[in-house]
């Protein structure tokens, strides 16, 4: 009977640690991180002063109201020697992102241009005819004035309360020295102004970032470190 009880009592003791062993459970724990990504965004507008003509087809400036890329294009009017008005292109940056930032402003005619002469210095103020802000390169391609800006710093991305901006110019003026057949070549004449922007972040500076991004660029030349003493 104890030999029984006994095999009785081994059997239920294997038993129970077969089902002890069965029901063993840790204490655990889960977290899980979602990682979100958003994408930013770089985007610009170009704005300026609106004009508007007088009775005797001569321009005035607006200066409460702005035009901006993408609307009619602007008239002068009959230009005149000692002609000046305020003409500022400003470039703003009204996305997320910071950008480096650049403009072509390309001078054309009717007859064509081969003398640059009378279009030196037409257009002044803000980064033109020259900036330390800004890499400037002024040539003559086919029978157009070309003006190419590269802007240095970059513009801060946009916020609610803010929007960082670089005015290009301010002013169109001519001589009031000139005569008759230097102000025949301003017949007709169209200035077009294109704004480019490109991201900052990841790049070096402006003058790598905006040719690799645009062709309009590649021809401005890096400049020469200034040796140090």
């Amino acid at each position: 009977m104890k030999k029984k009880l006994l095999a009785i009592f081994l059997i239920v003791c294997i038993l129970a640690i077969t089902i002890s062993t069965a029901s063993l459970a840790y204490f655990t724990d889960t977290k899980t991180v979602d990682n979100v990504f958003s994408v930013g965004e770089v985007k610009i507008t170009l704005d300026e002063a609106k004009v508007v003509l007088d009775a005797q087809n001569h321009a005035t400036v607006h200066d409460t109201d702005r035009v901006t890329s993408g609307q009619e294009p602007q008239k002068y009017g009959n230009l005149y020697p000692g002609f000046s008005i305020k003409k500022d292109p400003t470039i703003t940056n009204t996305g997320s992102e910071s950008a480096y930032v650049g403009a072509k402003i390309v001078i054309t005619t009717t007859s064509g241009i081969t003398d640059t002469s009378a279009f030196v210095g037409l257009l002044t103020g803000g980064l033109l005819p020259r900036s330390d802000d800004a890499i400037v390169d002024e040539r003559l391609v086919g029978n157009a004035y070309e003006i190419s800006i590269i802007y240095k710093k970059a513009l801060a991305g946009a916020t609610e309360s803010a929007k960082d901006s670089v005015l290009l110019f301010d002013t169109l003026s001519i001589p009031s020295n000139y005569e008759n057949a230097q102000m025949a070549q301003f017949k007709y004449m169209k200035i077009t102004v294109t704004a480019y922007a490109v991201q900052s972040v990841g790049m070096t500076d402006a003058l790598s970032a905006l040719p690799a991004a645009f062709a309009v660029f590649d021809h401005i030349p890096t400049p020469t470190p200034t040796p140090s003493n």
